[in-house]
């Protein structure tokens, strides 16, 4: 899957950065003994944060995807339930 445009893949990869960011800033907490509400705080904003660049990411790349040409043989069908089932396993 690649991402056309290349402000599109600045913007994804800075986002994973901040997600990188946020994810080390956690385990820094944890270290610290922090209160667990913070943490638990700091852990569903990384979670919206990876949703939202998992919606970020498909908007940019699911027309790249579904192209015939990318996805030898499979009908548009199979091609959507193939990528649908990608985005709902975790």
């Amino acid at each position: 899957m690649k991402l056309q445009e290349s402000d599109k893949k600045t913007a994804l990869q800075n986002r994973l950065k901040r997600i990188e960011g946020q994810i080390r800033g956690i385990n820094e907490m944890i270290q610290r003994e922090n209160d667990c509400r913070e943490v638990l705080r700091q852990l569903g904003a990384v979670r919206a944060s990876i949703q939202s660049t998992t919606r970020f990411f498909l908007e940019s790349v699911v027309s790249e995807c579904e192209k015939p040409e990318n996805r030898s043989g499979l009908t548009q069908s199979e091609i959507t339930s193939e990528l649908l089932e990608m985005i709902t396993k975790g």
